[in-house]
């Protein structure tokens, strides 16, 4: 997906201590003789909160996730808590989040996570074309970098950056040179939809395609009368009747004009709330004439997730082509996510409490599979929605 790096320890993560020999001879043996007596030294009220978060969330987890522990034995679940807390001291804040996402990862559940806390960011926007990951999106004074390989992240393979101050990046640009710079993040948060809409003020982007502008709008419609297609946006899947309302609209337009086809695009649609997609399922199931193939395409790519996944299978099983790109989570086997906080440090920790796919069906794969080139990308084009637009109804 498209990403924004921030933090020392990657997303969200924040941070935080000549006498004579007589003389010496009786000062080494009255230190000897303190050290036995006093013990370990005290642990801080930071290292402290710490670990009970840690044991809290080593606890609290396996009894409200629907799974439990799954396939994890719970005494190596409770070592590497363990080994966590008995770390602690050594540890940033930071790190000791990365801790605790590493120990939730245990569980091979992507919908049960840690999620980090806000911190500054980088205000990048760089998604992966083919075996490369590209920037998209860089801040105004930078846009010489605009379609320049991402190569190095401080020096190291991409990942978790090493100062909360700056970060050095060294790529290569579309003209074939290889450039070291350094850039300095943000205070704040990006959330979604910002996320992947480039449109942070002070941003230089490549030319958006249709489905990438009006981003922050959560779902919108467009009649495109020369192509005689209704374009059916869908980027957010929220618990309201909007999408209803628009989905109603586009039905009514498709019983009007015969010869129109209805596009559903929920490429960059990461999931939430399922149920607003069921009244566009209820009204292609009611008129048999929108089963025929082509008359209902949707559309989908590596960043559709999670329930959108689970729209975009359920759109196929009513007849629709899907074309476009592999979902990001084609397996997507947990679901109905809530949230906790940890009692010390606040953090939120999602899990899942329904099981959605158990038998690991491939879901939203494209009947038609198209990946945009680097060249499409940078120049705007969308060679999915123009698929699409000419695929023969009926074929």
């Amino acid at each position: 997906m498209g990403w924004l790096s921030r933090g020392a320890s990657g997303h969200r993560a924040t941070d935080r201590l000549r006498p004579g020999l007589a003389t010496v001879a009786l000062g080494a043996v009255l230190a000897v003789a303190a050290g036995a007596c006093s013990g370990p030294p005290p642990v801080s009220a930071r290292d402290r909160n710490w670990q009970q978060d840690i044991a809290y969330l080593a606890r609290e987890l396996p009894a409200v996730r629907q799974a439990g522990l799954g396939p994890v034995a719970p005494a190596a679940w409770h070592a590497a808590a363990a080994r966590l807390e008995a770390a602690v001291p050594r540890l940033t804040g930071g790190q000791i989040v990365a801790g605790m996402a590493r120990l939730v990862a245990m569980l091979h559940d992507d919908e049960t996570l840690v999620e980090f806390p806000r911190g500054p960011y980088l205000a990048l926007d760089a998604q992966w074309v083919g075996s490369g990951l590209y920037l998209l999106a860089v801040p105004a004074a930078d846009r010489a970098l605009l379609g320049a390989r991402l190569l190095a992240f401080d020096g190291h393979p991409v990942g978790l950056a090493t100062s909360t101050a700056s970060a050095t990046l060294t790529v290569m640009t579309s003209e074939g040179t290889k450039e070291t710079v350094r850039l300095r993040p943000a205070a704040g948060f990006i959330k979604w939809p910002e996320f992947f809409a480039d449109q942070v003020p002070g941003l230089a982007h490549v030319p958006l395609a249709l489905y990438r502008q009006d981003a922050t709008r959560p779902y919108w419609l467009r009649v495109l009368p020369a192509q005689h297609a209704v374009y059916l946006r869908y980027s957010q899947c929220l618990p309201d009747n909007g999408f209803q309302r628009l989905a109603a609209r586009a039905l009514a337009m498709l019983k009007t004009d015969r010869d129109y086809r209805l596009i559903v695009d929920l490429r960059e649609n990461t999931g939430g709330d399922a149920s607003p997609f069921q009244s566009l399922l209820d009204g292609l199931g009611a008129d048999p004439r929108l089963r025929t193939p082509g008359r209902v395409i949707g559309l989908v790519d590596q960043f559709t997730d999670s329930s959108a996944t689970v729209d975009a299978h359920s759109l196929k099983q009513a007849g629709a082509v899907l074309m476009g790109q592999p979902p990001a989570d084609p397996l997507d086997i947990w679901g109905n996510e809530q949230i906790f906080q940890l009692p010390r440090s606040g953090l939120v920790v999602q899990y899942t409490t329904i099981t959605v796919d158990g038998a690991r069906s491939r879901w939203g794969i494209p009947d038609v599979v198209i990946r945009p080139t680097l060249a499409q990308i940078l120049a705007g084009d969308d060679p999915v929605l123009a698929a699409a637009l000419s695929y023969q109804t009926g074929r």
